[in-house]
């Protein structure tokens, strides 16, 4: 194994921690000003590379469905103790999606933003675009800022995400995993659930 580390331009206190709560890595540490995150690993790639290999021995770029359930399980569980610890996400880019040892994925965006855990919002104070892939429609909606919208956004972009990684969705009815998505997609973000039963 070799000692991998994670550079942040800024002090990544609850994305650094969230990601400790997971206990997935191997021998984590971190930096006493939360800039540096290293664990050891044989391997670690983003998303795109790791569908880029997939296509050179498979001959596709989509996951298969129990790697989407990986990815699900993986993306699901950090948002959760990000969210314990105060931090949300507008949305998910794939490319600060990491693979760890091609069995943990791990989402390192440094674009934290504090959750207000008495109304369960978000404020969006600076411009973002709109052509962001995986955004939630109240997000495309959004016309002028200060902006206040539920956590729950970043449900959709998962939902999103894991979709555009997928066989058509039509080809995944009946299953566990198209009830899941479901709920990412509700209308309503406070109906969204990251919820795979």
């Amino acid at each position: 194994m070799i000692k991998k580390i994670i550079q942040f331009s800024t002090p990544q206190p609850i994305l650094i921690e969230s990601i400790l709560d997971l206990k997935r890595l191997h021998s984590p540490s971190t930096s006493d000003n939360y800039t540096k995150l290293a664990f050891f690993a044989n391997d670690v790639c983003d998303l795109p590379t790791y569908l880029e290999r997939s296509y050179q021995k498979k001959g596709t770029k989509l996951l298969s469905y129990d790697e989407t359930l990986q990815l699900m399980f993986c993306l699901g569980e950090q948002l959760f103790h990000l969210e314990n610890r105060g931090g949300s996400y507008l949305t998910l880019d794939s490319t600060k999606i990491f693979v760890v040892d091609d069995t943990h994925f791990l989402y390192l965006d440094d674009r934290v933003l504090p959750l207000d855990k008495n109304t369960n919002t978000i404020k969006i104070t600076t411009p973002f675009s709109k052509k962001l892939p995986h955004l939630a429609p109240e997000l495309k909606e959004a016309d002028e800022l200060p902006f206040i919208v539920s956590y729950k956004c970043v449900y959709y972009s998962v939902g999103s995400l894991l979709s555009s990684c997928l066989i058509p969705l039509e080809q995944l009815k009946g299953t566990k995993l198209y009830s899941f998505l479901e709920r990412c997609f509700e209308e309503e973000a406070e109906e969204r659930t990251l919820l795979y039963i």
